[in-house]
């Protein structure tokens, strides 16, 4: 249900930001300090879009915050761009 919620609002911020969608991972992370959930979208799209996946990561943050996401506290941006 979450991941449904998280991979909706990526989507739709993606689309925002003009960059193709792509395939995507979202994971728990193997430890709890790394947060609940974790995803490799901007690493993949920064691929595609030849960009530095921390700039592509800070966006979607970006794209993200400006509506609040159900059950989302905080959004974090760790390098290289998870």
């Amino acid at each position: 249900m979450i991941e449904d919620i998280l991979r909706k609002n990526i989507e739709g911020a993606l689309t925002k930001l003009a960059i193709n969608s792509v395939p995507f991972k979202i994971e728990h992370p193997s430890e709890i300090v790394y947060g609940d959930y974790s995803t490799n979208v901007a690493m993949v799209c920064a691929k595609e879009q030849k960009q530095n996946p921390y700039d592509v990561a800070l966006s979607i943050k970006a794209e993200l915050e400006k509506v609040p996401i159900e059950y989302i506290e905080s959004i974090e941006v760790v390098k290289p761009g998870f």
